[in-house]
């Protein structure tokens, strides 16, 4: 059946009406529909507040400007979370090195020496620190110089080091390229020709296993001259296997292993009827840092058959001596009278609790009745090298022998293989 076309005219307007009104009807449903569906996706993917901050080239100041501004050269424009990172980094300021013990010792005993240096002249020494006068520091160094007896360039060299490193912990930020470069300047033309500085490059030797044993022949065979108390011969036998035998610094070694660092163990005779063996494992924890961490190192020894050469003897005999096993073990027939059960592999033979936290090698200390070793000071690295410098004039060496001679001819010979 055909569609009857309405004739123009009032029934015509009425149509028409009708479907505009229908038309704007679902027009009004769709974008009602689409706003809504609009609003929920903006609401899902809305961007973060963001807050502009004005960043002042002249000072390290801060202002918030007005977010309806146009961002210029020194605007940054940072998300809500973001700003908040920004304002605490701000207030901490630069971050500083973070030093080992033996650096920031140094670095607190160069403040000593600044400290005093403004104190008899009645001058704040934080202030003062602060102004970064290079004049003024060349007079602290040149009296620094006068009052002591370097003779060595680098030795002014690091001075002024460390008091760079004061000047940065105090002030919070990093001196002046200007006053570094003009110091550096100062001290190669001015300190050193004026007080005749030696600038010449440190004697690096090395001592070799040949050496050590040359060393330690003559500690327990030749030597006629006492020590202040004989555990220090043990300690120092011990030190120059031990330094030889590791490579490792001497500021990890001497005087800074404790009972906990070392551990003895028992296993098994090889064959049937004969002794057990006995291992040493010895962990170096104060190893050098290396990108502000460091990793501690683990060693393991067994009985050598050159006596001389092991370090189970005296340090078997240091612990004998403090009486630290946890079994109250007196002599070595205690430890070699040990079973390993058949469903063991080893015994491990543990120290006292009290003895843990306590140095192995440790220094002497005056008491009324004579130097006595001390149970808690460890054995100074300084006094340590006095002995093993005596120990090489005794066998003919004319340089001043050092710890680190032995890392080096350590290193080398590691390094030849």
């Amino acid at each position: 059946m055909a569609s009857q076309t309405p004739p123009p005219g009032k029934n015509s307007s009425i149509a028409s009406a009708t479907t505009s009104l229908n038309s704007d009807h679902e027009t009004t449903l769709g974008s009602s529909t689409t706003s809504k569906r609009a609003r929920t996706s903006t609401d899902a993917h809305s961007p973060r507040p963001r807050k502009r901050i004005c960043l002042s080239s002249a000072s390290d100041t801060t202002s918030h400007s007005n977010p309806e501004e146009e961002p210029g050269n020194n605007t940054l424009t940072l998300f809500a979370e973001e700003e908040e990172l920004y304002e605490r980094f701000l207030a901490e300021g630069p971050t500083l090195s973070n030093h080992g013990p033996r650096t920031r010792r140094a670095v607190e005993d160069e403040e000593k020496h600044w400290i005093s240096f403004c104190e008899r002249r009645n001058l704040d020494p934080v202030n003062l620190l602060r102004r970064c006068d290079s004049a003024l520091f060349k007079v602290y160094l040149e009296t620094r110089l006068k009052n002591s007896r370097i003779r060595k360039e680098s030795a002014i060299v690091d001075y002024w080091k460390r008091l760079s490193m004061v000047y940065a912990q105090k002030s919070a930020t990093w001196m002046s390229q200007s006053v570094l470069f003009d110091i550096r300047n100062w001290i190669s033309t001015y300190l050193t020709p004026r007080y005749r500085l030696d600038t010449s490059p440190k004697e690096k030797a090395g001592i070799y296993i040949e050496d050590i044993a040359v060393l330690l022949h003559h500690i327990w065979i030749r030597d006629e001259q006492q020590f202040a108390h004989e555990r220090l011969r043990v300690q120092l036998s011990a030190n120059l296997i031990l330094a030889g035998a590791t490579a490792t610094r001497p500021g990890a070694l001497i005087g800074r292993l404790l009972y906990e660092d070392l551990e003895f163990q028992v296993f098994p005779p090889v064959t049937r009827g004969s002794r057990p063996l006995l291992a040493l494992i010895v962990d170096l924890k104060h190893i050098k840092r290396a990108s502000g961490s460091s990793e501690p190192k683990r060693f393991a020894f067994r009985e050598d058959d050159m006596l001389l050469y092991d370090p189970l003897i005296p340090i078997m005999a240091l612990a004998f001596c403090d009486n630290a096993f946890v079994n109250d073990l007196t002599g070595p027939q205690d430890v070699y009278s040990f079973v390993v059960p058949p469903e063991q592999d080893r015994i491990r033979i543990l120290w006292k609790q009290e003895w843990l936290k306590r140095p192995v090698f440790r220094d002497i200390e005056k008491t009324a009745n004579g130097p006595q070793i001390s149970l808690s000071k460890p054995l100074g690295y300084d006094s340590e090298r006095q002995r093993l410098i005596r120990l090489g004039r005794l066998i003919g060496i004319e340089k001043q022998l050092e710890w680190y001679d032995i890392r080096r001819g350590s290193g080398k010979k590691l390094n030849e293989k």
